[in-house]
């Protein structure tokens, strides 16, 4: 049922196949009588459904793949994938009860942008999709950052649609800047039509078969976490919390 979920796995993988398209070299090592070609190198910050997707896709096609995530529990799994992972120092774990990163101080952002920078510089491909759950995107990469990289990597942000991993960038970019292509697409997945149709086609039919009966009546008599998250109004009572805080703090506002 999980639409975000089978969309930012699209997101991952469209991410990396752009960036590798856009790069003036190839990502595996290449052995020919001419000479070895050294692998390119990719950085993936933020290892969620998105950017562990990316990751798998990148070591698949034979880049060396270094991750960055807040969350201790993201090592395993990225490690698991083939990635190095890059734990910055003196950066607490942050990670909410339901697993998602959770918002830093402005002292450990600025420590990570700081060991970050240093990452990008060594990186042919950046992909940035670190975000906060209900929240912002925090912003990674500075712009300063493009200056140091080397000439003709590739960024793309993937955080766009709330903001943004890397200062700077819009919707829709798909630019130049100091010899580095920076692009950021909220619509990235729309590449991929044809899965993307499929994916969330087949995510609506597995909530609709779990919220409704044969004949298409809620079964709002067999309530679950599922069934009361996704009831906004029924019988004429308030049944979404958040809304009803709204409305309990527009009530209690002079």
């Amino acid at each position: 049922m999980d639409a975000l979920s089978s969309q930012a796995s699209l997101a991952g993988y469209a991410a990396v196949v752009l960036a590798a398209s856009r790069l003036p070299r190839i990502l595996p090592m290449m052995t020919t009588p001419a000479g070895t070609l050294s692998p390119a190198s990719v950085l993936v910050i933020g290892t969620g459904v998105a950017g562990l997707q990316a990751i798998a896709t990148a070591v698949r096609m034979g880049a060396q793949v270094t991750a960055y995530d807040v969350r201790a529990t993201a090592k395993e799994q990225a490690e698991s994938l083939g990635a190095r992972f890059a734990r910055i120092p003196r950066v607490a774990d942050t990670e909410t009860e339901q697993g998602y990163a959770s918002t830093q101080s402005e002292r450990q952002t600025a420590n990570q942008q700081s060991v970050l920078a240093r990452l990008c510089e060594k990186a042919d491909i950046v992909i940035a999709t670190a975000q906060i759950f209900g929240g912002q995107a925090p912003v990674l990469v500075k712009r300063d950052v493009f200056s140091r990289m080397r000439p003709g990597s590739v960024l793309v942000d993937l955080a766009i649609a709330t903001g943004g991993n890397i200062e700077g960038t819009r919707d829709g970019m798909d630019c130049s800047v100091d010899g580095v292509t920076v692009i950021a697409d909220s619509h990235i997945v729309s590449r991929l039509a044809h899965a993307a149709s499929s994916m969330l086609a087949s995510n609506m039919v597995s909530l609709l078969t779990h919220i409704a009966d044969g004949s298409g009546t809620l079964k709002t008599d067999e309530p679950d976490e599922i069934m009361e998250a996704a009831l906004v109004t029924h019988a004429g009572n308030l049944r979404d919390t958040a809304a009803l805080k709204l409305l309990q703090m527009e009530a209690a506002t002079p």
